[in-house]
């Protein structure tokens, strides 16, 4: 549901289709009625931010007040969810036992960006998108891959990610990006 969101509200440049559409209007409402603790498993280490960014860009194109509120506790969560080595791991896991891996962080780093993007205000959000910047540097291997945990091989689809990474957190200027590129 929160990916049907994100492409309904970015690929539709008219803003009364956009306030007319069904579809998006029940995906808001869906989204809007999860208990935010139930986000807690595994898999929701994507799903969550996926959840995340589909609200803060709800809030942000379509002025719903109670968006905010709501996307500022999804923010804090990614934020409290982050582990010391600056990644995120399944089930935001801390420690050094924890799962943490460029998949996972990327999508994190990308409810984070949007969040600072379109104004949120979440107590550590700059230092939390400063970490992740490390991590994913970390992430890259001698040839400018990037890897899917820190210290393995590069892989091309990671790179992507990695890049991408960098780019929406204002690194993409760095060695690291150009390498990966």
């Amino acid at each position: 549901t929160g990916m049907a969101v994100i492409c309904i509200l970015q690929n539709c440049d008219n803003n009364s289709l956009i306030r007319n559409n069904s579809a998006l209007k029940k995906g808001i409402e869906y989204l809007k009625a999860l208990p935010v603790p139930e986000v807690k498993s595994g898999p929701d280490s994507y799903s969550h931010p996926i959840y995340t960014r589909a609200l803060i860009k709800a809030f942000a194109k379509l002025k719903i007040p109670e968006l905010e509120e709501l996307a500022t506790k999804l923010v804090s969560k990614i934020v409290r969810g982050q582990n010391k080595n600056g990644g995120w791991a399944y089930g935001y896991g801390k420690g050094a036992a924890a799962h943490v891996d460029l998949s996972v962080t990327g999508w994190n780093v990308m409810a984070l960006a949007d969040a600072k993007s379109f104004g949120l205000r979440v107590n550590g959000l700059d230092a939390a998108i400063a970490r992740s910047m490390e991590y994913v540097k970390k992430c890259q291997d001698s040839l400018g891959k990037f890897a899917y945990k820190i210290g393995g091989g590069g892989k091309p689809s990671l790179t992507g990610m990695g890049v991408y990474c960098l780019q929406i957190g204002n690194h993409g200027a760095s060695s690291e990006a150009n390498k990966g590129l």
